[in-house]
């Protein structure tokens, strides 16, 4: 008798291209610069992306945009954010712990990517031209320090990309 084997193979993935952004400008400011160069309308998502780690909400602001006409989805994403540490967080031998001012951090998005500051994903298949063409774009904004495609090997926290 004959056995048939099903496999599932990993190409259920909807391929995307992924920006990395240097500025110093604000979520929003950044999000208004992308709109007036690349001509799209991102707006904020009514929730944030969170990611739940140590226990700890981390809440990162998100800008979405979908193209009526082509299959593009266009996501900017902070890659960080700053987090206030509670006081079973701090250390609780310090002198003074009571009374000393809130603590924070910064957490990362893609820790593996510590000094960008923006990210912005888009969720199509473009070419390498389409996606070069994105890249100058984004350098032509004034406030952005520079912008390059990250090859999607070098991301190792691929899952906090998923926008629900």
């Amino acid at each position: 008798m004959a056995t048939h084997r099903l496999s599932l193979d990993d190409d259920l993935e909807e391929p995307y291209a992924l920006f990395a952004i240097h500025s110093a400008a604000e979520a929003y400011k950044m999000a208004y610069l992308i709109n007036s160069h690349l001509g799209i309308y991102l707006t904020r998502r009514r929730k944030d992306k969170e990611v739940i780690k140590d226990q700890m909400s981390q809440i990162y602001p998100t800008y979405t945009f979908e193209h009526p006409v082509q299959d593009l989805t266009f996501v900017l994403l902070a890659n960080n954010c700053k987090i206030a540490l509670s006081d079973s967080h701090l250390n609780s031998g310090e002198l003074f712990a009571l009374g000393a001012t809130p603590k924070s951090k910064t957490a990362y998005l893609l820790p593996e990517f510590k000094k960008v500051d923006y990210f912005l994903k888009l969720d199509s298949e473009l070419n390498a031209l389409q996606n070069k063409t994105i890249a100058t774009q984004l350098n032509a904004i004034k406030e952005v320090i520079s912008s390059y495609e990250v090859p999607l090997n070098q991301v190792k926290t691929i899952n906090h990309l998923i926008i629900n």
